[in-house]
């Protein structure tokens, strides 16, 4: 544990940080008081590198801001249109692409459903650890990259793919080395 109760807040489980955003946007709902807590809310998301969710949390404080973040709390709508499809819409995208089952399931292990930094992508979280030096759900997800290029490498490889296969491949390998290298 560090000195630094922020940064100490990282160290525990992402339902954890959930229920600390959960009671920071409830509180935020009160008027006026909220203020303070909708932006306490959205520096922690910002942290996080949630910028997305940070937006919601900002805009809580303009004129019927609350409207805002209760479709986001009450429905779910908010996430995915701040976020945009598009996060979910690649990794499916990718999963409909391809034919082989070791690459559809290295795609999974590249592409999480709940991923919030950049397209949703391995190589996204990875660039955001080296930019801001900030862990993404709090760990380290260069280690992950290197397993990912070993497994993708030996699939090229190994198996018997179709060109398209081969092309998804490769250009998910030069991703995860361009983003390893700072790219």
């Amino acid at each position: 544990m560090s000195d630094n109760k922020f940064d100490d807040m990282f160290r525990y489980g992402p339902g954890d940080v959930e229920n600390i955003h959960a009671l920071l946007s409830t509180i935020g709902m009160i008027p006026i008081f909220g203020l303070l807590f909708d932006t306490l809310n959205a520096a922690v998301y910002s942290a996080e590198g949630n910028f997305a969710d940070a937006a919601f949390s900002l805009a809580a404080n303009l004129p019927f801001g609350d409207l805002i973040k209760g479709t986001k709390l009450g429905t779910g709508i908010g996430k995915p249109i701040a976020k945009g499809v598009a996060k979910g819409a690649k990794r499916d995208e990718l999963l409909n692409s391809v034919q082989n089952d070791k690459l559809k399931k290295a795609i999974n292990e590249i592409y999480r459903p709940d991923a919030a930094i950049g397209d949703g992508g391995l190589a996204d979280a990875v660039r955001h650890e080296l930019s801001t030096g900030t862990l993404t759900s709090g760990k380290s997800h260069i280690q992950k990259a290197k397993e990912r290029i070993t497994n993708l490498e030996n699939i090229v490889k190994q198996q018997s793919l179709s060109q398209t296969d081969i092309e998804i491949a490769n250009k998910l390998l030069n991703d995860l080395k361009n983003a390893l290298g700072g790219k």
